[in-house]
């Protein structure tokens, strides 16, 4: 498993560096100013279109020692907090988000995840952590065997990679001005994540079992209460803002064409 991360650290690594400096449309004006203009256009896009986001994913997990890995299903809500943007490339996003895991019962979390590619890309790298509340809950088996997990907190640092199947740049492979960017229909909002973490148990817990509860089930779940490596697969849509901020991104595209970007 230690292989697995450094195999993912490198592959970040390596596509970061290389998307960084993929070259541009090829009709793109080659001009400094109009550079800039675009990139500004595009993180103003993201503020308009892609600002919130509600997913779903599957998380896989376990630890590693003796792995046997649980299921926990996740349902989250983003948001790119335009306040906390030091960079001003819409880059960061923080999600709050409630879990359904067996034996454990319901985890709470929020966290946050900073994207490290160009927004003109229909896809991104991501790293960030996240601290998890689990729940105390008591499981009732069919032989009326009884365990209970008590309240217990992770921390937990992640890597991951989002796609986003139909989402367009500002300008097509001619240079023009697409329009799917600035007004991407229901489907283009799609996007799948793949994300790799650890989850780093910052408490103690209390497991206490009634019954004859099996012994071998009980150490799988003791186990998994500890420290583990989880694999997530997820869907999520981008939802667009309205009022203010769809008003503020109209005048940017105004201006913009009165600069000739596009």
């Amino acid at each position: 498993m230690k292989q697995l991360f450094l195999a993912v650290l490198l592959l970040f690594s390596v596509a970061s560096v290389y998307c960084q400096r993929a070259p541009l449309a090829r009709s793109m004006p080659a001009t400094l100013e109009t550079k800039k203009l675009l990139d500004s256009e595009r993180v103003e896009n993201f503020y308009a279109n892609r600002k919130y986001t509600f997913g779903i994913s599957e998380t896989l997990y376990g630890n590693l020692n003796k792995y046997h890995p649980f299921g926990v299903f996740d349902i989250t809500f983003s948001d790119r907090l335009t306040w906390m943007d030091m960079f001003n490339n819409a880059s960061l996003e923080t999600t709050i988000g409630i879990g359904f895991q067996p034996y454990q019962g319901t985890r709470l979390h929020i966290g946050g995840d900073y994207e490290l590619l160009s927004k003109r890309l229909n896809f991104n790298l991501y790293v960030g952590a996240q601290y998890a509340l689990g729940l105390a809950q008591a499981t009732t088996m069919g032989d009326n065997s009884n365990i209970y997990v008590g309240y217990h907190n992770y921390l937990t640092p992640f890597v991951g990679f989002m796609f986003w199947p139909h989402k367009k740049d500002i300008l097509d492979e001619n240079g023009e001005n697409n329009e799917e960017n600035t007004d991407p229909r229901f489907w283009e909002l799609f996007y799948f994540k793949f994300q790799v973490s650890y989850n780093f148990l910052i408490s103690s817990v209390q497991i206490d079992t009634s019954g004859h509860f099996d012994p071998n089930l009980y150490g799988i779940i003791k186990r998994n209460v500890l420290n583990t490596v989880g694999v997530k697969i997820g869907l999520g849509i981008n939802i667009p803002t309205l009022g203010r901020k769809r008003a503020e991104y109209n005048r940017f595209r105004a201006r913009m064409r009165e600069q000739g970007a596009f």
